[in-house]
């Protein structure tokens, strides 16, 4: 008897999408760099209704920052960098030359929740036979076995001529 691997056979692992689907996480589990490094928010409030809005829902997050005017800001970090956990300077400067005079900026330290919602997307780990066209649910270790069966199978099959 020659056992093949059936090419009708489908192992598949499908994300499913949308929210419903989705499991929130931390910055740490979804090994965010914001969290990793820090970040930096620069903003017109003096300017600008939506920057205003969005400085005060800084200044609220119970978050830990350094608010600075753009021009003050550089000086202060490289003369602070050690203290504050910066962990790369030159990306930080390359970032505020961008920023316009007049604005500020929030730098936040590593090492906490960043503004940037992470989700895990649910898993669904499918098994189909087109030949009977049935179609089975396996949980992620159950799959992975179910899997294996079946290769093994046509391993000890080809194994045996």
């Amino acid at each position: 008897m020659r056992r093949t691997w059936n090419p009708r056979q489908e192992f598949k692992i499908r994300l499913l999408g949308g929210p419903d689907y989705a499991t929130r996480m931390t910055c740490a589990d979804a090994d965010c760099v914001a969290h990793r490094e820090g970040w930096m928010i620069a903003l017109d409030p003096e300017h600008n209704e939506d920057h205003q809005r969005a400085a005060r829902d800084i200044d609220n997050s119970g978050r830990r920052f350094i608010r600075l005017a753009i021009e003050e800001a550089m000086p202060y970090f490289e003369k602070h960098q050690d203290d504050l956990n910066i962990v790369n300077l030159e990306d930080m400067r390359a970032k505020m030359m961008r920023v316009p005079t007049g604005h500020w900026v929030w730098v936040f330290p590593p090492g906490q929740q960043c503004f940037k919602i992470h989700q895990d997307r649910e898993v669904q780990f499918l098994h189909r036979d087109q030949v009977s066209a049935r179609t089975r649910l396996h949980e992620p270790l159950g799959f992975n076995e179910h899997e294996n069966e079946e290769l093994y199978k046509v391993y000890r099959a080809r194994e045996r001529g």
